[in-house]
């Protein structure tokens, strides 16, 4: 990742981490006193960036795609160790590949994060890869690897988010256990990465939510907000007009400004300087 800015951090600071390779969340739209924006490039090319090269890049397909997750939690962890933050206290965001990649990170470390944000994630891409017929699969077998060979059908299975985010149950019901809140989006038009892939993920979270507060007594459960969001006149890309990609963004901004309490912070701010 690149440098971190040099200014003043606060004693609770908030960072979203970027999985897309620009921050989809303008960070003048984040209150730069109370959040830390920080931009991830996990083994992953970025043409205004400095980094190794192909090398680096191919180091992280096929067999060893999981190094690209475990990265990106390091650059979580790092920003806990140094202090920038604490765990449990970061959201991270990802669109599209990105979005798979916050799905599989939020199945390997749930409790280092505190809020998701995906973007017409990539999150069933075991169901995607085994159908030849839809017309973008076979060019990514270069990327994934082509999981009607076993070696990569296990592989791939061991990280897709959708086939291992049946744990929630369990998760929630262990005392002291916070599952973080997701805000999902999809496009009815987008034929990259299909609407159901979005909605089949949280419809397995929300049933895992729903079975642990059926079990656990009134009240013991710290239900999660997921917010699933399908745009009935958009794509891949999302909006196209200029302010209606701007109310998008808006709605990242307002979910994680709910999820960290940080809404009216002018408000606040006069309060506790005139209690």
């Amino acid at each position: 990742s690149h440098p971190i800015p040099s200014h003043p951090i606060p004693s609770h600071p908030i960072p979203p981490l970027p999985a897309t390779p620009l921050p989809s969340i303008p960070s003048r739209l984040i209150p730069s006193h109370l959040v830390l924006p920080v931009s991830s490039h996990p083994t992953a090319p970025h043409p205004f960036l400095p980094h190794p090269g192909e090398p680096w890049y191919q180091a992280a397909k096929f067999l060893s795609k999981r190094r690209t997750f475990l990265d990106f939690i390091a650059v979580a962890d790092k920003l806990a160790d140094e202090k920038y933050t604490s765990a449990g206290n970061v959201a991270i965001v990802g669109g599209s590949a990105g979005g798979m990649l916050v799905g599989a990170c939020l199945n390997m470390r749930p409790s280092l994060f505190k809020a998701i944000v995906a973007h017409v994630p990539f999150v069933t891409i075991l169901d995607t890869m085994l159908d030849g017929e839809l017309p973008l699969t076979p060019g990514e077998f270069k990327e994934w690897g082509n999981p009607g060979d076993e070696f990569y059908f296990e592989y791939m299975r061991s990280y897709c988010p959708y086939e291992n985010c049946g744990f929630v149950k369990d998760f929630l019901t262990k005392p002291g256990n916070r599952f973080p809140s997701i805000f999902a989006t999809a496009g009815l038009s987008d034929y990259r990465v299909g609407y159901y892939e979005a909605a089949k993920w949280v419809a397995r979270i929300r049933a895992g939510i729903a079975a642990a507060k059926a079990e656990a007594p009134d009240g013991s459960i710290d239900e999660p907000l997921i917010v699933f969001e399908t745009n009935m006149a958009a794509g891949h890309a999302g909006a196209s007009g200029r302010f209606d990609r701007l109310k998008e963004v808006s709605r990242d901004v307002a979910f994680l400004a709910t999820e960290f309490d940080v809404q009216d912070v002018l408000g606040k701010l006069y309060l506790s300087a005139n209690p």
